[in-house]
């Protein structure tokens, strides 16, 4: 059976934090950002990276890199930021708001993680995404609780997801996240949505970057790492962006 890595990430300047279980010589930081991303409940619009000790180890595939910069997720082996129990390492998250998760390895174990045990439990509802990082977090917890913005301004409810409950950690809706997602089927209506904007030649790429970058692996798209808001649509995906819009939109 597989050695694994038994975590725990919490989220800092916050009370909120998952127990996840990872295979240890397999996964790559890539597979972690993803476990976490679907633990917290973000929905990858933003960019990460990863820290261990003083040094950036990996940053998001999607991230333009410069000199130094740290290799994308996706070739980085988990153990280069976490090896045994007792190695720590920092999740970040979107640049902006500046979510930092504080990963710990609690225990080797072998075996786990099968299914939808990857995810063991945790505690309080993750944030929203562009929530304003930590203090954005604590005024929307207040009218989440409360119904009254703590900054007085009125109608500010108005932005918050009704059904957001931050006290309540669901872990089956969690652990459907990762575990029951038909991704081949993410892809094919992220294309024929991406392709609402096609010119015939390119279309803007306002979409998950991880889903973007599967597009491109299987020769829909070309690459989205780059500064251009748009991308260029291969005559493969143009095909099967009208056949899949056929098929999921048209009446």
């Amino acid at each position: 059976m597989a050695r694994c890595l038994q975590l725990h990430v919490s989220l800092r300047h916050t009370p909120i934090w998952r127990r996840l279980v990872i295979e240890r010589d397999s996964a790559t930081l890539e597979d972690l950002h993803e476990m976490i991303q679907a633990a917290f409940g973000w929905n990858g619009s933003h960019l990460y990276q990863f820290i261990a000790g003083d040094r950036q180890v990996a940053q998001s595939p999607y991230a333009e890199r410069f000199g130094d910069d740290p290799s994308p997720g996706d070739e980085v082996p988990l153990t280069a930021a976490l090896k045994k129990k007792g190695s720590r390492c920092e999740y970040i998250y979107d640049f902006g708001d500046w979510w930092v998760h504080d990963v710990r390895v609690e225990a080797t174990v072998v075996g786990g993680g099968e299914g939808d045990e990857w995810l063991l439990d945790g505690e309080m509802a993750g944030p929203i995404d562009d929530m304003g990082g930590p203090p954005g977090y604590e005024r929307w917890v207040a009218i989440a609780r409360t119904g009254k913005d703590p900054f007085g301004e009125e109608g500010a409810e108005a932005w918050l997801d009704p059904d957001w409950d931050p006290d309540h950690f669901d872990l089956e809706e969690a652990r459907a996240r990762l575990s029951r997602i038909d991704w081949d089927a993410v892809d094919d209506a992220a294309l024929a949505i991406l392709c609402l904007t096609f010119d015939g030649e390119r279309a803007w790429k306002g979409l998950d970057w991880e889903v973007l970058d599967r597009l491109h692996q299987k020769g829909l798209i070309g690459n989205p790492k780059s500064k251009a808001k748009s991308v260029q649509v291969t005559n493969a995906g143009a095909a099967r962006a009208a056949e899949v819009f056929e098929r999921l939109f048209k009446k």
